[in-house]
């Protein structure tokens, strides 16, 4: 009964925020991603749809446990241009889509590890900065399928 109460007690104090989890350094430097955006990519190759946070940045996270329109975009770009475009292994076999509904559960987690091993940078299973740097994302005129970041 009293482990119950200490985890009732522990779950209430983190998700008023007076209890925090630990994070990684991407997470720590930077917000959490809440939505997407359409922004000039900075390799040059026109507008891309990628996460980013209500005030308009992509320098944003997205990790474990997160639910939200940031999340959801970001499920949509690794099946679009991983998943579709690049015929990788999201974590059901080549080409098969991961769930798009906003959780950054387990599935997520597996597929941004497999996207940022494919794009060569840490693998922590985290949408930060430099893996958005790495990444392609879907070009705003579909018929363009995916641009790299940089």
């Amino acid at each position: 009964m009293k482990r119950i109460l200490v985890a009732l007690a522990t779950s209430a104090l983190t998700a008023t925020g007076l209890v925090g989890l630990s994070a990684s350094p991407a997470a720590a430097s930077s917000p959490a991603c809440t939505t997407w955006i359409q922004t000039q990519i900075p390799s040059g190759r026109g507008l891309a749809e990628l996460p980013g946070t209500s005030t308009g940045s992509t320098y944003c996270h997205l990790q474990r446990y997160l639910i939200n329109r940031g999340v959801l975009n970001l499920q949509g770009t690794l099946n679009l241009c991983y998943a579709y475009y690049h015929n990788l292994n999201l974590g059901h076999g080549a080409g098969v889509p991961i769930a798009e509904d906003g959780n950054f559960g387990p599935e997520t987690v597996t597929a941004m590890k497999r996207v940022q091993a494919f794009e060569h940078v840490d693998v922590d299973g985290i949408y930060g900065p430099n893996t958005r740097n790495a990444m392609e994302f879907p070009h705003v005129d579909a018929s363009s399928g995916c641009v790299p970041y940089r």
